[in-house]
């Protein structure tokens, strides 16, 4: 943002504004904010994805139509590592196994939601 940029070129997904990199920002401010009231809560970090997406605060906002709201678990996961450190005694592929485990699971939970990057059986 400091450089100003009309046009924003992300790693993946389409060429961005201002406005989208905004948008971003607002979304992971909304959930540092939740997440983190959750985590002084004691709540693991899947309890408090799963509050926080079905909550009226995120089901009434923007990013609830942003495809894959599922992704707030490894969100939630990234957050929770960095304000506590290691968080599953699972080694390596099988920790990421568990949290694609995790993501799928509340991705059949919600309702209404074909997200791109989830498998339908």
């Amino acid at each position: 943002m400091t450089l100003k940029a009309d046009v924003i070129v992300p790693g993946h997904g389409p060429i961005g504004t201002r406005a989208d990199v905004d948008r971003v920002i607002d979304y992971w401010d909304f959930l540092q904010t939740e997440l983190r009231r959750h985590f002084s809560l004691g709540m693991s970090h899947l309890e408090a994805a799963r509050e926080v997406v079905f909550s009226a605060p995120f089901t009434t906002s923007a990013f609830a139509a942003w495809d894959s709201p599922e992704r707030i678990v490894i969100n939630a996961y990234s957050l929770y590592r960095h304000w506590r450190g290691s968080l599953s005694p699972l080694p390596g592929k099988l920790d990421k196994m568990n949290l694609m485990r995790q993501r799928a699971g509340l991705a059949f939970d919600l309702p209404d939601v074909a997200p791109r990057a989830m498998w339908h059986f």
